[in-house]
């Protein structure tokens, strides 16, 4: 029997030590008894007055008070750049770039915050799927050489529906199965994403695959699990889908992307010839739309944004149209998310994507090394313009010479009044001048004076480098080069009126020499230049207006040999 005087006890909650009850005071976040030292480790959400473990808390500089989880996420926010703890009604948001800031962190609205990196630290970090993080043993660079990261964006449709994180965790679990251990949990690296670009009522049902960026050889063994998956769900590329690229170009500076984007001007017409018709008719990869005369005057980074967006200046807008290019620096100055190259057509076959993989990161990495040879050769420095550098000298045609200043000034589009005529025989005695002045070959019908004038005028504007130059140049391997050559000659076999759109104006072929830093032109191509046809003239005085009705239409017969190259041979040619 219980003396009625025995002490009865209880325990704290926290750390189990025994009191007399009623003596502790205070109560935990589970509402239960804790003694007084424990109690200091409780605090009072401010908001709710909900009772916290202070370990559990938010403590706001802003705000000098502790909160909980839910009233600090619903009252505060913290900097983007400084990470600041502010309140939700003071923060600053810049739309651009979809971030809030504080007042001292704000950048300006619609102007590029442009850091660069060095090229070390673009080929050795970290920041995304790596061995460690990912549970595979290393890097290889077997096939693609490249040390810089590459994210991919799978446009696809599907047969049925099927939700977004369905897609995502099958995908998921697929790839986890080709690490070392596949019972070990990795980071989810690729997500399903709605894109409404890709479907319609013929293609209903459709996403975008977000591969995060991946280096060297782990970039095809990645899209090769991914694409199989893929297909397992009845996956496929629809006309409305493409394939894009995220390269890693942190360590570019004004004159790297000054030439890569002349270098991908001159080689694009090869690269749209690989791809299907939509991808240079439709809207979401359209070509460089700068002249080369407008390269000269980039100078600096600032000179080179006002260059790049000649759509009337850079937004920070997401959707700006200049994203809708085939080379996208858009999404690099926005977002910092890389060059994105948009070309390529909606694809889920690996070879595919890896060939395309290892011409595009070629391409990248050496215009980045020619960049640097220019700034360390002194040919930028001192703030010369791009246009000062002999690289840009030797392209565009300054030394016109005498026959071309005098016959356009006869000729030239100022020098013709309305309804003015010419004299036939003169006409053709000027057309045979320019003819050997540009060394062409002799016709049975002469040339049209003024296309031959705006060549010699603006011959940088019709440039297009040789295939071969282009495989040379970007040190593009073997298989890859046997890969675009079948790709040509298959999209040429099915499509002969793309082919020709693809070099439309294109009538002089140029190759680069690494060693000069200088371009040459190897060629003028005859078939682009329009012929008169003589037996439609009826008299020997014609109006200048009617000339062009009177004209041969251009071919392209003289292209082949500098857009399909014979492998084996250029194999030859370089020993």
């Amino acid at each position: 029997m219980s003396d009625e005087h025995d002490i009865i006890m209880e325990c704290c909650d926290d750390c189990g030590n025994e009191f007399e009850e009623g003596a502790m005071e205070y109560t935990n976040a589970n509402d239960q008894y804790v003694c007084d030292d424990c109690s200091e480790s409780y605090v009072t959400c401010y908001d709710c007055c909900e009772r916290i473990h202070e370990n559990d808390s938010y403590y706001p500089e802003s705000a000098s008070d502790y909160y909980c989880e839910d009233c600090y996420y619903s009252n505060f926010t913290a900097c983007h750049d400084c990470g600041y703890d502010m309140y939700v009604d003071d923060a600053i948001y810049h739309e651009g770039r979809d971030e809030s800031y504080c007042e001292n962190c704000v950048p300006p609205e619609d102007e590029v915050d442009w850091n660069v990196y060095s090229n070390n630290y673009v080929q050795e970090n970290d920041d995304f799927v790596n061995p460690s993080s990912d549970n595979y043993l290393e890097d290889t660079f077997n096939d693609i050489k490249s040390k810089r990261y590459v994210g991919i964006e799978i446009e696809t449709n599907y047969e049925s529906e099927i939700s977004n994180d369905d897609v995502t965790h099958y995908i998921k679990n697929k790839v986890r199965r080709t690490r070392i251990d596949s019972d070990v949990i990795i980071p989810i690296r690729d997500n399903a994403v709605h894109d409404g670009s890709v479907t319609s009522e013929e293609h209903r049902f459709g996403n975008e695959i977000v591969m995060q960026p991946r280096r060297g050889d782990r970039i095809f063994i990645d899209v090769e699990t991914i694409c199989g998956s893929l297909r397992q769900l009845d996956a496929y590329p629809s006309v409305k889908c493409g394939l894009h690229l995220h390269v890693d170009t942190r360590d570019y500076d004004w004159y790297h992307f000054s030439v890569l984007t002349l270098m991908t001007k001159l080689i694009e017409p090869h690269v749209y010839t690989w791809v299907p018709p939509s991808r240079l008719s439709g809207q979401w990869s359209r070509p460089v739309s700068q002249p080369v005369s407008d390269f000269r005057y980039i100078c600096d980074r600032e000179s080179f944004v006002d260059f790049f967006y000649d759509n009337g200046g850079f937004t920070g807008e997401k959707y700006n149209d200049k994203r809708y290019h085939g080379l996208n620096l858009h999404c690099h100055f926005q977002a910092n998310q890389g060059t994105e190259i948009r070309y390529h057509g909606g694809t889920l076959n690996p070879d595919k994507i890896k060939h395309w993989t290892i011409f595009w990161t070629n391409v990248i990495d050496t215009c980045y090394d020619i960049a640097e040879e220019l700034r360390h050769k002194g040919h930028l420095i001192n703030y010369n313009s791009f246009g000062d550098t002999e690289m840009y000298k030797s392209l565009v045609n300054t030394k016109r010479g005498k026959v071309y200043k005098t016959l356009h000034s006869k000729y030239g589009r100022h020098s013709i009044e309305y309804g003015q005529s010419t004299d036939i025989n003169q006409y053709n005695k000027d057309s045979e001048l320019l003819r050997r002045y540009l060394r062409l070959p002799k016709k049975d019908k002469p040339y049209l004076v003024q296309p031959m004038l705006e060549f010699v005028r603006r011959r940088q504007e019709h440039s297009f480098m040789s295939i071969q130059s282009i495989f040379e140049l970007f040190n593009i391997p073997t298989e890859t080069q046997k890969f675009f050559q079948h790709r040509t000659e298959e999209i040429l076999g099915r499509n002969d009126d793309h082919f020709q759109r693809c070099f439309i104006n294109k009538k002089s072929v140029v190759e680069f020499d690494r060693q000069t830093m200088k371009f040459k032109h190897i060629s003028s191509l005859p078939s682009q230049f329009l012929t008169i046809d003589t037996t439609r003239i009826a008299e020997d005085w014609l109006p200048f207006s009617r000339l062009k009705e009177i004209t041969d239409d251009a071919s392209v017969s003289d292209l082949r040999e500098f857009v399909i190259p014979n492998v084996s041979e250029y194999q030859v040619r370089l020993g």
